[in-house]
């Protein structure tokens, strides 16, 4: 018996798999470090115990961290991920970013 192993199969009901793929560990550890180069970015959010922000990333030039979290949770709130220890950060695109930098005239 092969240690360390994990079996992922798919299930489709119009064609069952007659076959089912077994992954090592090894394959399961290294397949997040292939999304290191995707176009994923991350916005770490850092804070007070009052609960005011006390350092968020890439907050615009014009904008406080309070105002950039607001907006953030507001437009992508459901891409924010709570931590312990009063922190926390949204997974966004490079896309998603740059459009929630972008000032609306209104």
């Amino acid at each position: 018996m092969q240690m360390n192993t994990a079996i992922d199969v798919a299930i489709d009901r119009e064609n069952p798999p007659t076959v089912a793929r077994i992954e090592t560990a090894a394959e399961q550890v290294a397949a997040p470090a292939a999304n290191l180069n995707s176009a994923t970015v991350l916005l770490h959010v850092r804070f007070r115990p009052d609960t005011t922000i006390l350092n968020i990333d890439e907050c615009p030039a014009e904008m406080t961290n309070e105002e950039w979290f607001k907006r953030l949770c507001a437009r992508a709130g459901g891409k924010f991920a709570t931590r312990a220890g009063g922190r926390g950060f949204f997974r966004l695109t490079h896309v998603e970013l740059e459009t929630l930098k972008v000032r609306r005239p209104n």
